[in-house]
């Protein structure tokens, strides 16, 4: 995709004289129909409202002004990515594994296998055989 045609998240604060809840519900309703709208929040302390989204800041004060025509945009720019923790990993402590030495423990193991070979002879195979009876 091209670059140019993705959409970034900005943050639109617009400034609004909220006086009372009904004002800031009546507000927030305004703007929440509009498309790209990611998140919305009300202070009514310093009577404004923040917008997080893709949406047009212009259409949001549009919107806005229907509700309450002195509402004007205070400042619109892109959403400030939190840096990512990266937390260290916490190495838990390995168990302490014995060495054991397998040919002092077990005097009789070997590491190869030992293959013993019977030949059967007869004695008709062998004339130099000696057999005692």
């Amino acid at each position: 995709m091209n670059g140019s045609l993705i959409k970034r998240q900005k943050v639109i604060v617009v400034k609004v004289e909220i006086s009372d809840d009904k004002t800031k519900r009546r507000v927030l309703k305004a703007v929440s129909n509009l498309l790209g709208i990611a998140s919305m929040a009300a202070d009514p302390k310093e009577n404004k409202i923040t917008v997080i989204g893709t949406a047009d800041p212009v259409e949001i004060v549009g919107k806005v002004r229907k509700v309450w025509p002195s509402a004007y945009i205070i400042s619109v720019g892109p959403k400030k990515e939190e840096p990512k923790k990266v937390e260290p990993k916490k190495q838990e402590p390995q168990p302490k594994v014995e060495q054991i030495d397998w040919a002092k423990a077990y005097p009789t193991f070997h590491s190869y296998p030992i293959t013993h070979y019977y030949h059967l002879y007869r004695e008709e195979d062998n004339p130099n055989a000696c057999v005692i009876f």
